[in-house]
Parts: structure tokens; C-alpha cells; sequence
């Protein structure tokens, strides 16, 4: 055997066998449809993310507008001074409108009421004298704050919940301006006012609370939760689903005229690949009372052809 064919002899007795083992070793392509047929993963377990919900509460200043009257007593519903025949009284308050604000998580509306009032004496011998405070003019009227408080919460059908309570009730100051004591009969008319304003709130505590619960706001929170289930665009054919199976009630708080409810979201996410899903929302669920779980625990999955899959890479 010349040189040459011995060469050549000794090329095909080593590479032959390394050919061989790399037809071997190749692996089967499946093409994008094969993959795509394969069974979904299974589901993965829940992920909790914890995320505002926002919602503005000036509608509970229109029900308690409407639910507290706008008046107090009469000037002509004139009362006896215990059981002096000789003595008697009558005022006349007026609420002024409710401002909100939020302290403590809670929602405190607080209103002015201006009043005026007249005393009466009759003495053994001659006419009936009176005198009063406040009646001269409007803006010098004796005032008393009035304070209502209550927790808002939301129920498991999305409605909001209230329990109602008075807070501050007295005098606005401690000047003479804001109390009326009539001297000719020698008695404060002041603590009446606060008691009869005390009487009239607390029997409208049950309506303003009542009325609230009629707040629904699941139209609202619907919007929010079509959002939810829509596509997350990653990048070109990637797309997220958040798929969100429930809402949990948190912690509330509040800035300006709004409501934060710190609410935990349980959902299942995942990554697909291809057109823009066609996701069909599922009814808002209740809501569901939240655990002491706070952050995020997120697991995702996802399918992804080879093709894709190279092509993204």
C-alpha cells in the first residue's frame, strides 16, 4: 500500500466513527406545533402580592350630609327652666357643612353649629322680660363642634361599612363668644344646646350607618379587576398573565380624600409566548378578610416553543 492510501485509509478509520457518533448524538427537532400540543404545566401555587386599593370617600360626606339635620330646636319652642314657672329658654341651632379628614384610619367629619338663644323671667308683678346672645347678628353667634368618627371598612359583596360615632361635641372655644349665658334668668344655655345636639346625632348614628352600607363600589373595584386580567406585554410575543384569583382586605389608611386599603391579591402568574392572549375575565370574587402576610411571594411559569424561545434569547 502506497503512502498516500495508507493516509487515507487511516482518515476514514478515524473520522468515519466520530461522524457516526454525532448522528448519533443529534437530537430530534420538534417542531413549534408539536410543542405547542403538549399539556399545559401544572398549576403552580398561589403567589400573594400585596397592593393598594384606592377609593375615594366623598360619597359618605354626601349620605351624612344628608342623614344630619341641617337644624336644631326652635325660637319658639320655648322650654321651662327645671321646675321654675318663672323661668324659660329657647335657641335655635344651625349646622354648618361637613369637612373630612383621616386620622388613625378612621374617617372624622366635623361640622359647626351656630345658635341663638333667649331667656325669659317672668316676674310676680309686671311684663315678661327676655334677653338672649346671638341674635344680633349670624356671624357672631355662639359655635359648637360637632365630630362624628368611623372605621371604613369593605364587605365581602363590596359595599363600604361604617360605625358611626360622635367624637367631640362642646364649644369651639373657650372665649365668651362661644358660650350664652342669659343673666336674667341666670342659666347657661350653652350645655343645652350640646345636649339636645347630642340627642339628635346619636339616634341618626344607626341611619348614617345604615346609608353607608348602601355605598356599593363594585362597579369600581370590576374595572380594576378587568385590568388585572389583562395581557403584561414584555417584550415582542411575550406576554404575562397575572391571573388573579381573589382579593383580601388589609389595613386601612388615608391621604387627602382618599382611602388606602393595603389589600393582598392571590394569583397565579405565568409567561406565553405568541399573539396577544384572548383572556376572558372572571367575575369579581368577594372579598376575602387578609392574613398577616405582607410583600410578595410570586412563583411563575410558563410554556415556551424552542423557536421562540431561541428567537427571544
Amino acid at each position: 500500500m502506497t503512502p498516500s492510501r495508507r493516509c487515507a485509509a487511516l482518515f476514514l478509520l478515524f473520522c468515519l466513527p466520530v461522524a457516526q457518533a454525532c448522528r448519533r448524538e443529534k437530537p430530534a427537532t420538534i417542531s413549534t406545533a408539536q410543542l405547542d400540543s403538549l399539556p399545559a404545566p401544572p398549576p403552580l401555587p398561589l403567589s400573594h402580592f400585596n397592593i393598594p386599593l384606592v377609593y375615594d370617600y366623598t360619597p359618605v360626606l354626601a349620605v351624612v350630609e344628608r342623614a344630619v339635620p341641617m337644624k336644631f330646636g326652635s325660637i319658639d319652642s320655648v322650654r321651662m327652666v327645671g321646675n321654675d314657672p318663672n323661668r324659660h329658654y329657647a335657641y335655635e341651632a344651625v349646622r354648618g357643612p361637613f369637612t373630612t379628614f383621616v386620622s388613625d384610619n378612621e374617617v372624622h367629619l366635623r361640622a359647626t353649629l351656630s345658635y341663638a338663644a333667649r331667656g325669659y323671667f317672668k316676674p310676680r308683678f309686671g311684663p315678661t322680660i327676655s334677653a338672649g346672645c346671638g341674635g344680633d347678628s349670624a356671624a357672631d353667634r355662639p359655635r359648637v363642634t360637632v365630630e362624628l368618627i368611623t372605621p371604613l371598612t369593605l364587605t365581602s359583596d363590596w359595599h363600604l361599612s361604617s360605625r358611626a360615632r360622635i367624637g367631640r361635641l362642646g364649644p369651639v372655644s373657650s372665649a365668651d363668644r362661644d358660650r350664652c349665658t342669659v343673666s336674667i334668668i341666670r342659666y347657661d344655655v350653652t350645655q343645652r344646646v350640646i345636649d339636645a345636639a347630642h340627642d339628635a346625632l346619636n339616634s341618626h348614628l344607626p341611619d348614617i350607618d345604615r346609608k353607608i352600607s348602601r355605598v356599593d363600589l363594585g362597579s369600581h373595584f370590576e374595572e380594576w379587576w378587568g385590568l388585572l386580567n389583562k395581557p403584561i406585554r414584555l417584550t415582542d410575543n411575550v406576554w404575562l398573565l397575572l391571573g388573579p384569583e381573589r382579593l383580601r382586605m388589609g389595613e386601612v389608611s388615608g391621604s387627602g380624600d382618599d382611602l388606602i386599603v393595603d389589600a393582598g391579591l392571590d394569583a397565579r402568574p405565568r409567561i406565553v409566548t405568541g399573539a396577544e392572549p384572548h383572556v376572558n375575565v372572571p367575575p369579581l370574587p368577594p372579598l376575602a378578610r387578609d392574613t398577616a402576610a405582607t410583600g410578595f411571594h410570586i412563583v411563575l411559569g410558563g410554556l415556551m416553543s424552542y423557536a421562540d424561545a431561541s428567537k427571544t434569547i
